[in-house]
């Protein structure tokens, strides 16, 4: 009897798992692998039946070189559709916001937060807005 081959989703499958993990991290029931898969496939369903879902938020947190970049630009946004980066829309230093507001995926790359403690509580409040409201006030240039 022979073995098939492994395909290519098979080997982005098995650099996923090794990469994000497959136990269970704290008091959680779910692997990060497992969590990532179900928040993808929850995401790619609302958007083919066009419906909204809040608190579609995923935060990949590690050192430099552990792929965070690659899982969003390589398998999330291809995945996903549109991507846009509000980093500057978050820190006031824009009130343009056309582009994340269509966009499916709000990417922020090494983007530090604020230092001060009112530009901080005013991140998370443009944040907040960002994952939880379903209408937005759209402002685009022109």
């Amino acid at each position: 009897m022979t073995s098939a081959s492994p395909t290519p989703c098979d080997e982005l499958l098995c650099l996923l798992a090794e990469v994000l993990g497959t136990e269970p991290i704290a008091n959680r029931t779910l692997s990060p692998f497992a969590l990532f898969c179900h928040w993808l496939r929850r995401s790619r369903k609302m958007i083919r039946e066009g419906k909204w879902c809040e608190g579609q938020a995923l935060v990949f947190c590690g050192p430099v070189d552990s792929f965070k970049s690659f899982l969003q630009g390589a398998i999330i946004t291809p995945s996903l559709g549109q991507e846009a980066f509000p980093t500057q829309f978050l820190k006031g230093g824009t009130g343009f916001n056309a582009d994340i507001v269509g966009a499916e995926h709000l990417r922020i790359d090494d983007a530090a937060p604020p230092v001060e403690a009112r530009d901080r509580s005013e991140w998370a409040n443009v944040m907040k807005q960002l994952v939880m409201e379903r209408h937005r006030r759209l402002h685009g240039k022109g």
